[in-house]
């Protein structure tokens, strides 16, 4: 794979989090080749590591002790540029780790009334990425060019509309592509969203997709990652998916066609999918609901079998205690191993 088209490149990534009395692993070996102008669904229940993957991805993980294995590497104008440093044995947060999230990384928040500064009129907020390069543009004009790639400014709704409305008379679809517009003026590469149509009725929730969808058109190199639990909504949105489940990547489906051969996918994929069309039975799960229980040592083998797999053939053959297939070799170079058939390879590795 050629190193232009990679963005991100995250190698045998371990995450873990300390409490008084415990240590968790949240993060288990994760890899991801994330590619520019591509658009990524990362979909797991709550507790799965999606939210602890962003934090990683973003530089805004807890570093106490946070990551203890692995590397992010950015590739920006032919440089690559970490976001963490290992010394002493210990991960930092690399020297422009900074200058990464100002420049490359906007992210849209699953609530973005907690990010509005309520006191702001729309204007307001509009001026701190208005002010960040010279324009040739003026606020207004600015303003008008994101508000209506986002969807809210048209010919009905012009921006002087919007230019001194307050964030809390806006209504929820609003604030949300009102927050969109705002990720969108920063020009950044990689936009982040976090449970983008989270508490959004279905008519918002379409023009949100819709939005989205516009602006992967009108900006074909920018990045898109979306961190959910709706197969649904990301079926609309992305090309591929990254499964998460217990902190591990149990799946990488790059063809949404896949999902045809639902028994050839991953059983805790399939779970996810038969949430999601329950076949007349109400709870919507085939199987009994249990939580995700966090490692306390680093992850061998895959997390679904230890909490509730169903697959008899796989439990016969395969254990918790097995190694996970590597995914580079000696020299740090990509197997390109197919990660949809990696947990079945675990089987046969004793």
């Amino acid at each position: 794979m050629s190193s232009n088209k990679i963005l991100i490149d995250i190698k045998s990534l371990y995450s873990v989090l300390r409490s008084k009395n415990k240590t968790s692993y949240v993060m288990n070996d994760g890899n991801l080749i994330i590619n520019r102008g591509s658009s990524i669904g990362v979909v797991g229940e709550s507790g799965s590591g999606k939210t602890q993957l962003l934090k990683t991805i973003t530089g805004t993980q807890d570093m106490v002790p946070g990551i203890v294995n692995g590397s992010i590497t950015y590739h920006i104008d032919n440089n690559e540029k970490s976001m963490y440093n290992k010394k002493d044995n210990k991960y930092y947060l690399a020297k422009g780790h900074n200058q990464i999230k100002k420049d490359l990384i906007g992210f849209i928040p699953q609530d973005p009334r907690s990010f509005l500064n309520p006191f702001w009129t729309l204007e307001k907020l509009f001026t701190q990425t208005y002010n960040l390069k010279k324009r040739n543009i003026s606020l207004h004009e600015f303003m008008a060019k994101y508000l209506k790639q986002a969807g809210i400014v048209s010919d009905r709704h012009p921006v002087t509309e919007f230019i001194h409305k307050f964030p809390n008379k806006l209504s929820g679809g609003q604030a949300q592509r009102v927050m969109i517009a705002l990720v969108l003026s920063k020009e950044p590469e990689l936009i982040i969203a976090d449970e983008s149509t989270t508490g959004l009725d279905v008519t918002n929730q379409k023009i949100v997709i819709d939005t989205f969808n516009n602006i992967r058109l009108s900006n074909p190199d920018i990045t898109m990652i979306f961190i959910s639990h709706d197969f649904g909504f990301l079926s609309h949105v992305v090309d591929e998916y990254y499964v998460l489940y217990g902190g591990f990547i149990c799946e990488h489906i790059t063809d949404k066609k896949q999902f045809l051969k639902i028994d050839e996918l991953h059983p805790y994929t399939q779970d996810l999918i038969s949430s999601l069309i329950p076949d007349g039975n109400v709870s919507g799960s085939k199987h009994d609901e249990v939580s995700i229980s966090l490692l306390s040592s680093p992850l061998k083998g895959c997390p679904y079998f230890n909490a509730k797999c169903q697959d008899e053939n796989c439990k016969d053959e395969f254990h918790f205690h097995n190694e996970i297939p590597p995914m580079f070799d000696e020299n740090g170079d990509y197997l390109n191993i197919d990660l949809n058939k990696r947990w079945k390879r675990s089987k046969s590795v004793k």
